[in-house]
């Protein structure tokens, strides 16, 4: 993120200003801040890619399907648990496949493509921010979005959700600027929006196209302006996303023929979206309202009053108000889905506490002091369960938790007890960074309770051509990326009579199951045992007296 000398001299609608003069920023501590802010934000995102182990659930959906690509050469239909899988379009499968051909299969490289593209969103949101509101603002609002927690996060844990926060915000900035400009051509604007949506489109599917096309139209409608030329210029955009997305299309039709269409569309896109098929428990309508706050605290608590119309564009607004409204109305509700919000997040409470640096007496001081009193409470919390982390996770795993949450509740209380506005605000980003540095310690402690890498790279070097392998009662589909071999999901043991194709098969499965094992007609070796923690450890530390490890088992069975 790009860093001016002087820390730059706002000129845009959203700078601040004395005398009519735009003002010029010069505060070398505030610089400082921001250098220390974004040395430490690139070395969260690049530097730590693999400290943590590959994470079941979305990562393992988007890790997996490239190895097959490369090991098949067949880069048009994914593999996962042994079958086709269509859940998801191929962007962020084909970028992966392109990170394990350079740089290997490992979890540094698959997570290296969602970390460039989480910075290159940063970026953009930097630059859009700077041209209308000014160096100052801009600095703020790309420290924000990089030191938003849920995006940093779900940066290493959900690939088509950064793609797609990408390419949603490039779409937004595009259609926005194709809406309101009068000079040049409909295609000098219809080329690199539609090129942003179809590529939105192929990272995550119709969701692409909606969000920036209901972030733009809700975001003029609050500012009651009509789009320039929107029927020629929306036309020519459309040819652009249908040229980005046609040849995908074409090629998975005439492989899979209609039965891409219904899983895909139907099933994906629709069924997903619109049923409880995907989500059996249901999530009330404001279900993201705790989410977000919690996601993008301590931003989160400056938002309401960052919810304002603004010259000339009210984009940030409309992307917000329209985001939280469509994915709250669906009934497939999941935290990631806020990933695209982020940025306009960032956008609006930048832009609001950047026009709080003019004012000698700036108000809402109420969302400091209640962002410092939940940074102590949580602090606290920390203080209490030291010793049963600290003898669970290891001391060095924990040991920066408290002095980092002390940091950032002393600058949200400097925050509330003065009227400085410009130095504070990117130190509550630097001191944010501080507390992922330190959660990322803990991270680290629980990795080390977890046996699947260990377990996965053994099944490999004894089974190199190939075996059959299951996991039991258990959400272990990262063990795939590890033994390089299709694992299938089952209920008892017994289900895998009749399922397998190999002589010899592994279980994995909870220790406290083995006697199950007895359901299956053929002789079985546990390999190895291993201590497993499950669940929370904020749960465990709330019940010090019991154990909050389980047992997993590594299970062989040589069939007849």
């Amino acid at each position: 993120m790009p860093l001016v000398t002087g820390y730059g001299s706002g000129s845009g609608p959203g700078s601040a200003t004395a005398g009519g003069q735009p003002a010029a920023i010069r505060d070398r501590v505030a610089v400082v801040f921001a250098l220390t802010a974004v040395c430490l934000g690139l070395y969260l995102y690049l530097g730590r890619l693999s400290s943590s182990p590959l994470q079941t659930g979305n990562e393992s959906m988007y890790a997996v399907p490239p190895i097959y690509m490369l090991q098949y050469r067949d880069f048009l239909v994914p593999r996962f648990e042994g079958a086709t899988f269509l859940d998801k379009p191929p962007l962020a499968h084909w970028s992966i496949a392109a990170s394990y051909s350079l740089f290997g299969i490992s979890v540094a490289s698959e997570r290296l493509p969602g970390a460039v593209a989480s910075l290159a969103t940063v970026l953009a949101v930097y630059l859009w921010v700077r041209r209308r509101s000014g160096e100052r603002a801009a600095v703020l609002a790309g420290l924000i979005l990089l030191f938003t927690y849920s995006f940093w996060t779900f940066m290493r844990y959900s690939s088509g959700d950064v793609f797609l926060t990408l390419f949603v915000t490039l779409a937004a900035f595009a259609l926005d600027a194709a809406s309101r400009n009068t000079e040049g051509s409909d295609w000098r604007y219809a080329v690199p929006a539609g090129i942003a949506l179809g590529l939105a489109f192929l990272s995550k599917g119709l969701i692409g196209l909606v969000l920036p096309v209901g972030a733009v139209a809700t975001g003029l409608l609050l500012d009651r302006t009509r789009p320039i030329r929107a029927w020629s210029r929306g036309l020519a955009a459309a040819v652009v996303v249908l040229a980005v997305t046609a040849p995908w299309h074409w090629a998975m039709t005439r492989r899979l023929g209609a039965d891409f269409w219904k899983q895909f569309y139907w099933e994906q896109q629709f069924l997903r979206g619109a049923t409880s098929r995907f989500m059996p428990s249901a999530r009330g309508i404001v279900y993201y309202i705790p989410v977000l706050a919690l996601a993008a605290f301590p931003w989160s608590l400056f938002l309401i009053r960052s919810l304002r119309r603004r010259r000339p564009s009210s984009l940030p607004l409309g992307w917000f108000l329209f985001g939280i409204v469509f994915w709250s109305l669906l009934v497939m509700k999941r935290e990631v889905y806020m990933m695209p919000l982020f940025p306009a997040i960032a956008i609006l409470v930048a832009e609001r506490l950047e026009s709080e640096a003019a004012r000698e007496r700036p108000p809402g001081r109420l969302a400091w002091f209640l962002a410092a009193a939940v940074v102590i409470l949580a602090l606290a919390v920390v203080v209490w369960g030291f010793r049963f982390l600290s003898a669970t996770l290891g001391r060095d795993a924990v040991i920066l938790v408290a002095p980092s949450l002390a940091i950032l509740a002393l600058v949200l209380l400097a925050g509330g007890l003065t009227a400085e506005r410009v130095r504070i605000p990117i130190a509550m980003a630097l001191a944010c960074g501080l507390v992922f540095f330190a959660l990322e310690k803990v991270d680290e402690g629980i990795n080390r309770f977890d046996p699947i890498p260990e377990f996965g790279e053994r099944v490999r070097r004894e089974c190199p051509s190939g075996c059959d392998a299951f996991f039991v009662s258990l959400n272990a589909a990262h063990q795939e990326f590890y033994s390089r071999s299709p694992w299938i999901p089952l209920g008892r043991p017994r289900e895998l009579i009749g399922r397998t194709h190999h002589k010899t098969a592994y279980l994995l499965m909870r220790t406290a199951d083995e006697p199950l094992l007895s359901e299956v007609p053929m002789p079985s070796v546990v390999l190895e045992r291993r201590p497993w923690l499950a669940g929370s450890w904020m749960k465990a530390a709330r019940t010090p007296g019991k154990s909050p490890f389980e047992s997993l088992s590594l299970v062989r069975l040589d069939l007849p």
